[in-house]
């Protein structure tokens, strides 16, 4: 006889369950309409999954524990233990920790107090962004994908632009750079190949139907070997001699180099901006460490046309954004980069990372192996580029059971398996944070089911 893979009919009614004993228990931590709420949700998750017979007592143990997980609410901290340091999954790069008295209360979002009078909410970073970058103006974004949209909205719609076959982009959740260039209005004009492209594919390319040149950062993949490309300076040349405006969507937020990291493949904005491109489009999070944004800095003929087109009221960020931004490029401007937790992360020695692995083993006192690793930065960046890493290595006889032991507790530690062995990274991990994984796997010890 085939098995009931979706026992509906063993599913106790919400009515009784909000009646039962161990459901009453957790209606003293939360509101009856909470425990509704997490029920209900709960029973939804059940029926969606075929997780195979169970009986009333079994169901009501799983939407007991499914009700608890929901009434945590889905927005929760987690312990990064990937290795990946901008993890897109995990929230991107972690943010300063900092008084949130301003964000928390009413702000001068957009008022002058010199004067009282209303203000413009892009000034707020505008003046140090320009500072850092040595650009004329600035303007900052939801995030990088609506920087580029607006820019090219503004000054090619209607008509082409003209990008290199080699930096048709794809990043995550399924971002793709030509159908960005498609809603923005404007016409992709593809040259050269997805190896070579040369300065006279650009020259042949351009006609009175050209609105831009657009150059466009590789991202999270590199072409190697029989390679060839112009450099910006020659783009940029061409362009301006064709009075043609030359944009780049460099996509890191390198803003300029730090010392002790040779990101070679990273062209900082500051470069970028000395050599004469228009404008360039980067991310408020990926290498700058700050929150998830899109900027633009440039000549200021263009920025002020991208604020005056209506698509930039629904691209502008909130309050909160340029909250992270301003604080997060104060430590730029002074170099403390070890006050951004992104570059804390980064900078960590690794004879550090190795003392508080063995530290870690000791009290754990479980059979964890440490071995030297790698880490990268992520988010799209720097994909040859490697960190120097120590991890912690457990195995596991049901890896698969390990990992989800560590994914339930509160905070989640999201680890990595490997070859049977459970991964802790400590590149991507906080040093107080390791209070907590010491203490997790003191209770994995005790678990004679794991």
């Amino acid at each position: 006889m085939k098995k009931d893979k979706k026992p509906l009919r063993n599913i106790p009614q919400i009515g009784k369950l909000l009646e039962d004993p161990f459901f009453m228990e957790i209606q003293k931590d939360f509101s009856r309409e909470e425990v509704l709420f997490g029920i209900k949700n709960s029973i939804e998750e059940i029926k969606s999954k075929e997780i195979g017979e169970m009986d009333k007592e079994s169901l009501k143990e799983r939407i007991l524990k499914e009700t608890l997980n929901f009434l945590k609410y889905p927005f929760r901290k987690v312990i990064n233990a990937t290795g990946i340091l901008i993890h897109t999954n995990l929230g991107r790069a972690p943010l300063i920790k900092t008084e949130k008295e301003i964000i928390e209360n009413y702000s001068n979002l957009e008022i002058q107090l010199k004067d009282g009078k209303r203000g413009e909410r892009n000034s707020l970073a505008e003046k140090i962004l320009n500072y850092l970058t040595n650009s004329e103006s600035s303007i900052v974004l939801n995030n990088n994908a609506g920087a580029v949209l607006l820019l090219l909205s503004t000054f090619a719609k209607g008509g082409e632009v003209i990008i290199s076959r080699g930096e048709l982009v794809e990043i995550g959740g399924s971002f793709r750079l030509p159908e960005i260039l498609k809603e923005s209005g404007c016409v992709m004009v593809e040259v050269g190949t997805t190896n070579k492209t040369k300065i006279s594919d650009y020259e042949r390319a351009i006609n009175e139907k050209t609105k831009a040149i657009l150059k466009v950062h590789q991202s999270n993949y590199r072409i190697v070997g029989y390679t060839e490309a112009p450099s910006v300076e020659e783009i940029c040349q061409l362009a301006h001699k064709r009075k043609i405006p030359f944009f780049v969507d460099q996509g890191n937020g390198l803003l300029f180099e730090i010392e002790g990291f040779s990101l070679k493949e990273e062209e900082p904005i500051l470069n970028l901006v000395k050599k004469g491109v228009d404008v360039i489009t980067f991310s408020g999070d990926k290498l700058l460490g700050g929150p998830q944004a899109g900027i633009a800095v440039g000549k200021k003929d263009y920025i002020d046309k991208m604020i005056k087109n209506p698509l930039y009221r629904a691209l502008r960020p909130g309050k909160e954004t340029f909250f992270y931004l301003q604080e997060t490029l104060k430590y730029w401007l002074k170099k403390d980069f070890k006050k951004i937790p992104l570059w804390k992360l980064a900078m960590e020695d690794i004879s550090k990372l190795k003392k508080r692995a063995k530290k870690i083993q000791k009290e754990s006192n479980l059979d964890l192996k440490v071995e030297e690793d790698i880490s990268q930065f992520g988010g799209g960046t720097t994909p040859t580029y490697n960190l120097p890493s120590v991890s912690l290595k457990l195995e596991a006889k049901n890896p698969e059971k390990v990992f989800r032991f560590f994914l339930e507790k509160d905070p989640p530690i999201i680890t990595y398996i490997k070859e049977n062995y459970i991964n802790f990274n400590l590149r991507s991990i906080f040093e107080e944070e390791d209070k907590i994984i010491i203490k997790r796997l003191k209770e994995l010890k005790e678990n004679e089911n794991l």
